[in-house]
């Protein structure tokens, strides 16, 4: 790890936990040391990449088009001191790894996924119409494949979510 300030990534499912854990990481140690977070919600592009289910056409948050990943990246600088938490679904594929000290997945069963973000988009001022086909035939099926390529980067530390 470089002098100064520390980056811990923490990735995962859409849903997973992934801000919960980072919030709560800043107010466990706020009072020792200045913590801040990027979160990669905040650089998704105005206009998402499209795509069309069963005659249904998405907003296709879950792509890596959909991220403004050299804003993104720009943001992400090793604070003097203390420490950056950078949260995202996509971050250790968005982000050269090297930025990291830390690599976190939370690590959330696809089908606690998929309640989750069934009762979000009810909760949503414009809720997605035949939203499941979109989670089934797309964000699940890339989120699972995202895990699967985390698996094989050296010193990603797996979280449950009982871990926490």
């Amino acid at each position: 790890m470089e002098q100064g300030g520390m980056v811990v990534g923490i990735s995962g499912p859409s849903r997973s936990g992934k801000t919960t854990l980072a919030r709560n990481l800043q107010k466990r140690f706020q009072s020792l040391m200045e913590v801040t977070i990027v979160r990669q919600d905040d650089f998704y592009k105005a206009i998402k990449p499209k795509i069309t289910l069963e005659g249904c056409s998405f907003d296709d948050w879950d792509s890596h088009e959909a991220v403004d990943q050299t804003s993104l990246i720009k943001n992400i600088k090793r604070p003097s001191s203390g420490v950056l938490i950078v949260e995202g679904f996509l971050i250790f594929e968005l982000c050269p790894l090297d930025l990291f000290d830390v690599l976190v997945f939370i690590d959330t069963p696809s089908n606690t996924v998929r309640l989750r973000r069934l009762t979000a988009n009810q909760q949503w001022k414009f809720p997605q119409p035949n939203i499941e086909a979109y989670l089934d035939g797309v964000a699940i099926p890339r989120h699972e494949e995202y895990r699967l390529r985390c698996q094989t980067i050296p010193k990603m530390i797996f979280l449950k979510q009982d871990d926490w």
